[in-house]
């Protein structure tokens, strides 16, 4: 039996009679527990289901083993979202650029535009856990770029998008391209936002109607888009910008100056009708979605408070001025923060505010990274906020939380595991049928692991000068 996904499976044997398992997850918060000395603490306690033991009769002494099942490295041909069976049939290692032979052995792999999406926003933080080298994690950035290439150009941009901030994270350094690939996949996705921009006149048209982490949607279409197709979703409007840098940086280093020349007048481009499209003077904060057409779109949907905005300012080449990063960082600690859980996909003052909705209400632990990164990039090593971080990035829902927690009026409560949109045999709905699409908890202890790294300074990527910072200010003024 297993737990949930974040823990290892079990093997209980009885030493007599007949042992049956039922699965049946729940969580009880805040239960008294006595502590050795005699006090007394809040704890949460998860009991995975319930065991029926059969013992013959006449038995004297009976007993119970239980033992880890060692995890075995095996390539598996059934689709999942959790990371150890998407990672297994990902190329890692592949320096060559050759495919690698897949489950029917045909040398073919294909993968859902959600997987490769999943993949690169674990990435970063999966190899910051496993403290790889940097020729495996070249190697292993690679293979995901050539994954995300067939994204460029196609229906699904946000994956490359995700890709290319990846690969910033994964190499920092603009002074080579140790993958081979990431400067021609730059090449790329500056090219489609140029594209998109001279079909329809607005700089941030290729981020129109792409869906969001928390959406679900499914590659067969069956999901509900949350994001309509003349809207824009902040964090991809962010991650435009950071991928016209980067492009511009590594073109420069690699000599091609026509190409760094471009990268930098779209990077200008971007800035300013970012600014112009997500920057309200009342409230003092950032719209969640700018619109196509530009004007207001739909004012509700584009004034709600959610994480992605904080996304966007965790983003090294985010188009924010330090002062707005702040607003956001401060914003988000008091309205969406649910220590030490995790933040909520929206205010829960908000209209539309559903705390058993993935897109309305759940809190998500994975968000912690984020907005460690955030903090740091608005308030620097602030000693004041220091302890706080480091208390976030250690929390136990980073580790073994369920992926989404249910969320009402500004508290978490009954959690959910193992949560899909199926229906047991009975045809009854899960108790929180929150559609989890393909993120799932492995997400959460990556995320966790990158924060740690972040706050002791041990990654390039928090050298917090940050690109975005000060090329907003002077795109400000220009």
């Amino acid at each position: 039996m297993r737990p949930y996904a974040a823990l290892p499976e079990l093997e209980v044997i009885p030493t007599e009679g007949a042992l049956a398992f039922e699965p049946g997850p729940e969580w009880r918060l805040g239960l008294p527990v006595m502590d050795p000395d005699g006090g007394w603490r809040a704890e949460d306690r998860f009991s995975p289901g319930t065991f029926r033991w059969t013992v013959p009769a006449g038995a004297s002494s009976v007993s119970l083993s239980i033992r880890t099942v060692p995890q075995v490295s095996t390539v598996r041909s059934e689709r999942s979202g959790e990371l150890g069976s998407l990672l297994a049939r990902m190329p890692h290692g592949s320096s060559t650029g050759e495919e690698n032979s897949g489950p029917d052995g045909n040398g073919e792999v294909s993968f859902t535009a959600d997987e490769v999406r999943y993949w690169a926003m674990v990435l970063p933080g999966d190899l910051v856990r496993r403290e790889t080298s940097s020729h495996v994690a070249a190697a292993e950035l690679r293979s995901l770029l050539l994954q995300a290439s067939a994204h460029v150009t196609g229906e699904r941009f946000d994956v490359a998008l995700w890709a290319a901030r990846a690969a910033l994270l994964v190499t920092p350094n603009h002074e080579r391209d140790v993958t081979s690939v990431t400067l021609p996949f730059l090449r790329g996705v500056i090219g489609r936002i140029e594209e998109e921009e001279r079909a329809t006149g607005c700089p941030g048209a290729a981020a129109a109607g792409l869906p969001r982490w928390s959406s679900g949607i499914r590659e067969e279409g069956d999901g509900a888009r949350s994001v309509a197709a003349d809207e824009i979703p902040i964090e991809y409007a962010a991650l435009m910008h950071q991928a016209a840098v980067q492009a511009a940086g590594l073109a420069e280093a690699a000599g091609e100056g026509a190409v760094a020349h471009r990268a930098r007048a779209l990077s200008r481009r971007l800035r300013r009708w970012f600014q112009r499209e997500f920057w309200l003077s009342t409230p003092d904060r950032a719209r969640d979605l700018g619109n196509l057409h530009g004007g207001e779109g739909r004012p509700i949907r584009g004034l709600c408070l959610r994480p992605h905005m904080l996304l966007a300012a965790s983003f090294e080449g985010a188009p924010f001025t330090t002062a707005q990063r702040r607003v956001l960082v401060r914003v988000a600690e008091s309205r969406l923060l649910v220590p030490p859980l995790g933040l909520a996909t929206l205010d829960h003052d908000d209209l539309e505010f559903h705390g058993d909705s993935p897109e309305n209400g759940a809190v998500w632990p994975f968000l912690i990274g984020p907005f460690v990164e955030a903090s740091l990039r608005a308030f620097g090593q602030d000693r004041g906020r220091q302890r706080m971080l480091m208390q976030l990035s250690s929390a136990p829902s980073l580790a073994s939380a369920p992926m989404a927690w249910a969320h009402a009026w500004g508290k978490a409560v009954s959690p959910a595991p193992f949560l899909d949109e199926s229906s047991d045999s009975s045809g009854a709905t899960p108790r929180h049928p929150i559609p989890l699409g393909p993120l799932k908890y492995a997400l959460n202890i990556a995320e966790g692991a990158r924060a740690k790294r972040l706050l002791s300074g041990g990654l390039p990527a928090a050298a917090f000068t940050s690109i975005g910072s000060s090329t907003a200010a002077a795109g400000l003024k220009s």
